[in-house]
């Protein structure tokens, strides 16, 4: 019987514990490459698209995005670990948002059982500090979440960060900042 090599990659690494797996399609960047992999065998896209694919990318409108979002990101940090990029905005423009649905649903479930609810400032900082598995942060910050705060977050919960853009609303200056230079800048 001939095996072709696509199948036998496919059985070698489906041959691997659940653990090993998770690691190397957590390690793979590029949603083409993970949707190329999820697409060889139906054990493999059940692992790969509901808890990889639709976790590489967090795009979406801070004034818009629901609290229940941020708290599902809270109480759900394997899945938000495996976040690599963040790209906020604080605008009224209706550009696409794009984050995995479960996470809110997770989230409203949990402020259901939560007697009072943190400051909004709180559970932002809390919730980025979740997003530990981090290569790019661009976010455009509201007035309530001051830049050092914002770096102190990410330099002490994301080994990974490459690149960090903050923009400021009302603001002119804009600050680019890649590690080893993860500190406030002053233009």
């Amino acid at each position: 019987m001939f095996i072709c090599k696509e199948q036998y990659f496919t059985s070698l690494l489906l041959s691997l514990s659940p653990e090993l797996v998770e690691f190397i399609a957590a390690d793979i960047d590029s949603p083409a490459d993970l949707l190329n992999l999820a697409l060889t065998c139906k054990a493999l896209h059940d692992i790969i698209v509901p808890f990889h694919l639709h976790f590489r990318k967090l795009s979406l409108n801070v004034s818009k995005t629901p609290l229940a979002l941020w708290s599902g990101i809270i109480v759900k940090p394997r899945l938000a670990s495996r976040f690599h990029t963040v790209h906020a905005r604080n605008s009224r423009d209706e550009q696409g948002d794009f984050y995995p649905p479960i996470l809110v649903q997770e989230g409203e479930a949990y402020l259901v059982r939560t007697v009072t609810s943190p400051p909004r400032d709180h559970v932002l900082c809390d919730a980025i500090s979740r997003l530990t598995g981090l290569v790019k942060f661009n976010y455009t910050t509201p007035k309530w979440i001051i830049k050092s705060q914002m770096l102190w977050t990410l330099s002490m919960s994301c080994p990974q960060i490459q690149e960090v853009i903050l923009h400021h609303i009302k603001d002119v200056l804009t600050s680019n900042i890649t590690p080893p230079e993860i500190q406030c800048h002053k233009n």
